[in-house]
C-alpha cells in the first residue's frame, strides 16, 4: 500500500501536519468546523467516536482510514482529494444552486400542469438525501 509506506516515512511532526490536513478536508466535506459537529438527517451525532480517539488521531499521530473512507463514500468527494487534496470539492453551496434550480424547474413545471406542486416536496427532500446536503431553505415556495 503506496500510502501506508508514504505516511510511516513522514517524520512524527509531519504525520501530525498529514492528518491535520486530511481532518480539515473531512470537516470541509461534511460542511462543519469540527468532527463532533456531523450530525444525521434527525440531528443526532452521525458517529460514535469519543473525543479521545479524534484526540489521538491529532497527538499520536493516527491515521483515521475508517473515518475518512466513510466520508467519501457518505458525502461523494472524492478519496483522493480527501487524503491528498488532489481533486476538487464540490462545495454544498455548488449543489444547493443545482437544488434551488431544480426545486425551480418543478414548479414551472407546474404551472404547465406537468405535476402538482404538493409532490415537490417530497421529490426535494429525496434528491437532497441522496445528494448529501442540508435542505436549503431558499427554493421557491410555489406562487
Amino acid at each position: 500500500m503506496a500510502i501506508d509506506t508514504y505516511y510511516k516515512s513522514l517524520s512524527n511532526d509531519a504525520r501530525i501536519t498529514f492528518v491535520e490536513k486530511v481532518l480539515e478536508r473531512c470537516c470541509e466535506a461534511w460542511g462543519v468546523k469540527k468532527i463532533q459537529e456531523i450530525k444525521d438527517d434527525n440531528g443526532n451525532k452521525m458517529f460514535a467516536i469519543g473525543d479521545s480517539t479524534i484526540s489521538q488521531w491529532y497527538s499520536r499521530p493516527t491515521f483515521p482510514w475508517d473515518f475518512v473512507v466513510t466520508t467519501a463514500l457518505k458525502t461523494g468527494v472524492d478519496l483522493d482529494f480527501l487524503v491528498f487534496g488532489n481533486a476538487k470539492v464540490s462545495s454544498e453551496g455548488d449543489l444547493n444552486q443545482v437544488i434551488i434550480g431544480v426545486s425551480n424547474a418543478l414548479y414551472e413545471s407546474c404551472d404547465f400542469d406537468l405535476m402538482e406542486k404538493e409532490h415537490i416536496p417530497y421529490i426535494m427532500k429525496k434528491i437532497e438525501r441522496e445528494l448529501g446536503v442540508t435542505p436549503s431553505n431558499k427554493m421557491k415556495t410555489g406562487s
